[in-house]
């Protein structure tokens, strides 16, 4: 008769193959690994697939949550840079305030400012991917660059 505590105790240890777990009890190394795999036996500092899998995804997760609030965090930032260019050009009186904010630099603010609401809206998922073009990598490498420009 099979002693399958003995089966199990060398099973759940991992010190040798299960393989060698079934030879030295008289057993197949299929039988083996099927009744461990019906009872749950986990060999001693291994994990399941299941649970490698589910560890990966936990740590991407985490790591994808953390981006998504860095980078709304930042594009806030861009709008408030922005609201603050624009309020300090509209209390600039006179040609002094017209030459400090030209077209050129009112337009980056714009661009920056719809850059930011865009990546904003993407990231907390406003906006429909079926029906909207979704920023792209490179609009978000281009609002840096915009943003660098108007500092």
């Amino acid at each position: 008769m099979t002693d399958w505590l003995a089966i199990e105790r060398d099973y759940c240890a991992g010190e040798v193959s299960i393989s060698a777990v079934a030879q030295n009890h008289g057993s197949s190394p299929t039988t083996v690994r099927r009744r461990a795999k019906r009872l749950g036996w986990t060999r001693k500092g291994k994990t399941s697939k299941r649970e490698q899998v589910h560890a990966h995804f936990e740590g991407a997760v985490a790591s994808n949550i953390e981006d998504m609030e860095l980078g709304t965090r930042n594009a806030s930032v861009a709008l408030q840079l922005v609201h603050s260019a624009l309020q300090k050009a509209q209390s600039e009186e006179g040609m002094a305030g017209a030459l400090l904010f030209d077209a050129r630099n009112l337009k980056v603010l714009m661009e920056v400012n719809t850059l930011a609401v865009s990546m904003i809206r993407r990231i907390q998922g406003l906006d429909d991917p079926r029906g909207v073009q979704m920023p792209t990598a490179e609009d978000d490498k281009r609002l840096l660059d915009l943003y660098a420009q108007s500092i």
